[in-house]
């Protein structure tokens, strides 16, 4: 019997380490995503202020100062450069098929953008792998994500 088990823990951590292998070598690039829409890409290229936000994911619709009705507990502005672009390079890469949210939606992430007179805000939940976007007060996307890279580097900036 305890042969039978450690024969099973060996496989899973042969078969765990084989996928990171993969994932290494593969690299995020050749991850099949969803494409951001070219709107969407065109206004995040030429804005001018990235932020952070921490969110309380409790909605409250009566405040005026919200972020998709969440409450805003913290806003740190990116202005490194090649911190801007992995951001964007991970949110490019993090997007999947709207069919592969679970639909909890209790965001804790937000990703503000600023070009000109025009905000483009997106709201994150990745405990059910959700992104929903908003440029110029409209909706341009709701899709899933992948976690794997956004996550972390939004957490960094956070300080989480």
């Amino acid at each position: 019997m305890l042969r039978k088990i450690l024969i099973g823990v060996f496989a899973l951590v042969v078969l765990i380490f084989c996928g990171i292998v993969a994932l290494i070598f593969w690299g995020r690039n050749n991850i099949v995503v969803e494409a951001l829409p070219a709107e969407d890409r065109k206004f995040i290229e030429a804005a001018n202020q990235l932020e952070v936000l921490q969110l309380e994911p409790t909605k409250n619709v009566f405040s005026a100062k919200g972020f998709d009705g969440c409450h805003i507990v913290k806003t740190i502005a990116v202005t490194d450069p090649a911190l801007r672009r992995q951001i964007i390079s991970d949110l490019e890469h993090s997007l999947l098929p709207a069919s592969s949210r679970m639909n909890c939606y209790e965001p804790h992430h937000g990703l503000r953008f600023k070009s000109g007179n025009t905000t483009g805000e997106y709201v994150i939940c990745f405990k059910c792998c959700t992104v929903n976007g908003y440029v110029g007060g409209g909706q341009t996307l709701s899709l899933g994500v992948n976690p794997l890279w956004l996550k972390s580097d939004l957490d960094k900036v956070l300080g989480l």
